[in-house]
């Protein structure tokens, strides 16, 4: 049986219903992901983002406005992830601390015994 055609307005309303709710859970995704950003990092303090791009074209037919071309873009920023780490200069490369990247010459104790 096929599915039968039900035309509907475009709306802000309407956009969360288009293409059985892909938009909705494309948004929902990046929510999603902008939150768990902010568990693993809540000391970046720049904003997580979320865009919702709507491009609309006109399409003419006998010289008249006939059709839109609609694209719908769901977009999500997070800050980037970075890490600087001091290295030394090695004469055969550099050389870092992978227990303290900001000091490649920090040592650290042996606890164990020997």
């Amino acid at each position: 049986m096929a599915k039968s055609m039900q035309k509907k307005p475009f709306t802000a309303k309407s956009l969360l219903e288009v293409d059985s709710g892909s938009v909705a859970l494309a948004i929902d995704k990046e929510i999603k992901r902008a939150f768990m950003d902010m568990a693993d990092r809540p000391e970046i303090k720049k904003p997580r983002k979320i865009a919702l791009t709507i491009e609309m074209s006109p399409i003419q037919k006998d010289g008249g406005f006939y059709q839109s071309l609609v694209k719908i873009d769901v977009d999500g920023r997070n800050p980037k992830r970075g890490i600087e780490i001091r290295m030394n200069a090695e004469s055969d490369g550099l050389e870092y601390n992978s227990a303290v990247y900001e000091n490649p010459n920090q040592t650290t104790m042996n606890l164990e015994e020997e």
